[in-house]
């Protein structure tokens, strides 16, 4: 239950990461 939306979670939050860190980059 709350693991399984926090790890969903956790992993959208690093996509979102990854995105912005390459747009900073760039």
């Amino acid at each position: 239950g709350s693991a399984y939306i926090s790890k969903t979670r956790r992993w959208e939050l690093a996509q979102r990461i990854q995105l912005t860190e390459r747009q900073i980059k760039i």
